[in-house]
């Protein structure tokens, strides 16, 4: 079994959360329109309020684990190369 600093397949933590920021940004935008063309009921209204929130969360989560998972990989290397 290779070693945790041998493994390059990219880590799909900060894809997925990525990914749920970026729905969660559409659905802030489309809400609306689909409250006021009747589509959706006005129960929906309480979602819209805390939808930005949850984007910008799940935005600075993805980019705070890439950016870890980018700065752990040459440390782990290096320890690697120490042995």
């Amino acid at each position: 079994m290779p070693a945790r600093a041998a493994d390059l397949h990219p880590h799909r933590a900060p894809k997925a959360l990525g990914v749920l920021a970026t729905l969660a940004c559409v659905a802030c935008c489309a809400l609306p329109v689909l409250i006021t063309a009747g589509v959706l009921g006005a129960g929906a209204g309480a979602v819209v309020g805390w939808l930005p929130g949850l984007a910008v969360v799940l935005a600075v989560l993805a980019s705070g684990t890439w950016w870890l998972g980018r700065r752990r990989r040459p440390l782990l290397l290096r320890a690697e190369d120490r042995r």
